[in-house]
């Protein structure tokens, strides 16, 4: 707009407004002229005393918030107290907050550090909040010399078995270490910042004579024959190995030769690790070349029990790889619980030397860090998979450390004939993501920690997405591989397939169980959106296990590829209860054929009859095991089987 102008063209002078009025002139309401410094025209007219009572008049209170500082308060009322809070609720709430008296974190005193003596003996006086003098935030002091301080301290204390152990700083010990370095000539200069200097005249923990930690000797080790033996390893190396690297095979075989050739003594946890691949190859009938057994597979899996006193005695990185061996073999005779804890002792063994922070090479060689940190990674994947199948809190944490360990270099070791390069980082990212999506959806929305929104099951997607799209080409499903590598591929792809299914499922069981309350348009087409998402992903789940089957690669061995067929039935079975298509059906009976594929061990063994049991019942399958035509078909709407993450054989 333009300035102002008299009819002359000229500037219209402003007006000069009075910023405050005398009692007088306010009471007649009048305009007061030269009130300051005063008398006014008025009072100076008639007389009187001109004055001005500040204390009466209202003055409006001035507050300074930000637009950014206003938004977040708003948005924390919102979140605490609902969006429809108004202001009388504010007032009660206010009034409870300064009348309060029961020692709630609200009244708790404030650190004193970075702010004047002045204002922290007013504070704690019991002054009134308005006669302390009001200063501006201060960023707190630097404390960082502590975190450079544990540091120093040390966290890696050699024990009485040579094997240094991982303390960390809150333990006390490198403290202790601390003051007794005080004295110039108490300890030996450090070769290494990680290690906490020994004691003089004590080590722990004390050796007895009768150590449960001895070494076996040959004579005390029941081994099958020879050829019985290597076809067992061979087995395990083709079916668990490429998932699950514990040993490269180099190493392993020397190790399987000299124990069978020579009488030399060995490690107990050596032992327990045969004693547990024995367990899980030895279910499958021998050739007719290598001899008969005459150990039975359960007969080499109390063998290897039996060991796991000497292999926590040991408490090494051969007793990582004997403990998680050993679950390998305990959840595939459908001991879960025991495999489950048998993990959890293995990932303590692994902290204690360190491997989680990396701490694994002071003395031993290189190739050997890199043995630690691909089996502290193998030993991570194994134990996410494990709890989320049975259920229970995984055992390693990764998050939250400022030194984590990193995936091992393949140049230094190449993980071998059956696992193919890359693998262990694609594998981890994935696990990394299974996390997130049961963090997310299944155990935040249970225990009430946070509202479960569309957007955050979109970015759990869209990060599935992307670790799709940045798999590398010779690990992708359709790549010409060597034979070796088609299954640990093909089960990289069912497993992501399944992590799809973990996020979406869900909301496909909900759309059927509880159709009447979706009466929103929006939640309704979300709901079918996700729905369909997880019947997509089933359907190429079932497209990768139909060419392993057709190809000789699936397994009875492990626990997995029969919960994954079975994780399909469930998501087909309701898929046809929503939608009423009959190619679900096939898709049911597709997986059927699968299972039917299998070798008749294990979980295969004792599930397979109640899965055909309950199919039959509904009309899937027929009297004789065979696939029953469709209009065969019983209603199911109400069928639902047993989660996959139940085992209902665990023992």
């Amino acid at each position: 707009m333009g300035k102002m102008t008299s009819e002359s063209g000229k500037p219209a002078a402003r007006r000069n407004r009075t910023a405050m009025s005398c009692d007088k002139c306010k009471s007649r309401k009048t305009k007061c002229n030269n009130p300051v410094p005063g008398p006014c025209d008025y009072c100076r007219s008639i007389g009187a005393s001109c004055q001005i009572d500040v204390g009466k008049r209202k003055q409006r209170p001035y507050y300074f918030v930000s637009e950014e500082q206003y938004k977040h308060m708003a948005k924390l009322i919102a979140h605490h107290y609902g969006p429809d809070i108004d202001l009388t609720t504010l007032r009660t709430l206010a009034a409870g907050i300064d009348n309060s008296s029961d020692g709630s974190p609200n009244q708790m005193p404030t650190p004193s550090i970075g702010m004047s003596s002045t204002k922290s003996e007013s504070i704690h006086s019991g002054a009134p909040d308005d006669v302390v003098e009001k200063q501006e935030p201060q960023e707190g002091v630097a404390l960082d010399d502590i975190d450079s301080l544990h540091e120093q301290l040390g966290c890696m204390l050699k024990d009485s078995t040579g094997e240094y152990r991982y303390m960390s700083a809150v333990s006390g010990i490198s403290f202790n270490a601390a003051v007794r370095s005080l004295n110039p000539g108490s300890v030996s200069a450090k070769l290494d910042k990680d290690i906490i200097p020994p004691m003089k005249t004590m080590s722990l923990p004390p050796a007895t004579p009768d150590s449960s930690a001895a070494s076996i000797s040959q004579g005390d080790i029941q081994l099958p024959s020879k050829p019985l033996g290597y076809q067992y390893v061979n087995r395990y190396f083709d079916e668990v190995h490429c998932l699950y690297w514990l040993y490269s095979s180099e190493q392993f075989h020397t190790r399987l030769e000299n124990t069978y050739a020579s009488r030399s003594a060995t490690s107990a946890s050596w032992v327990c690790s045969l004693y547990s691949i024995f367990a899980l190859s030895s279910q499958y009938p021998s050739n007719a070349e290598a001899g008969i057994d005459l150990r039975s597979a359960s007969e080499y899996l109390t063998l290897a029990k039996s060991m796991v006193p000497r292999v926590c005695d040991e408490a090494d990185l051969d007793s990582i790889r004997a403990l998680i061996l050993l679950a390998l073999a305990l959840q595939s005779h459908c001991y879960s619980t025991s495999a489950y804890l048998h993990v959890g002792i293995a990932t303590r063994v692994a902290q204690s030397l360190g491997l989680h922070m990396d701490k694994y090479s002071l003395s031993h060689g290189f190739v050997e860090r890199e043995h630690a940190r691909r089996i502290w990674w193998t030993l991570y994947i194994f134990d996410v998979e494990l709890s989320l199948r049975c259920g229970k809190p995984r055992a390693t944490t990764i998050e939250g450390s400022k030194r984590q360990a990193p995936l091992p270099s393949e140049q230094v070791l190449n993980p071998g004939p059956n696992m193919p390069s890359g693998y262990l980082e694609v594998s981890k990212n994935l696990t990394q993501l299974t996390e997130l999506t049961s963090q997310t959806l299944y155990l935040e929305p249970l225990s009430g920690a946070r509202k479960l929104l569309s957007p955050r099951v979109t970015s759990i997607l869209s990060s599935l997405q992307e670790w799709a799209n940045k798999v590398p080409s010779h690990l992708s499903r359709t790549a010409c591989v060597a034979p070796s590598h088609k299954r640990s591929i093909a089960l990289l792809h069912v497993r992501y397939w399944s992590v799809v299914i973990l996020a979406t499922r869900p909301f496909l069981l909900c759309s059927v169980l509880r159709q009447a309350d979706l009466d929103e348009a929006d939640k309704k087409r979300c709901y079918d959106e996700l729905a369909g998402i997880c019947i997509d992903a089933a359907q190429n789940s079932l497209n990768v296990l139909k060419m392993m089957g057709d190809e000789g690669l699936i397994s009875s061995l492990l626990q997995s590829e029969f919960l994954y067929i079975l994780e399909l039935v469930q998501c087909f079975l309701i898929a046809f209860t929503k939608t009423k298509e009959e190619n679900h059906i096939r898709s049911v009976r597709a997986c059927l054929t699968v299972l039917k594929s299998m070798d008749d061990i294990g979980l295969v063994q004792k599930a397979r009859p109640e899965t055909i049991l309950q199919l039959k019942e509904l009309g899937i399958v027929d009297g004789d095991d065979e696939l029953g035509p469709a209009d065969n078909l019983q209603d199911f709407s109400q069928f639902l089987m047993g989660e996959s993450g139940v085992d209902v054989y665990d023992m």
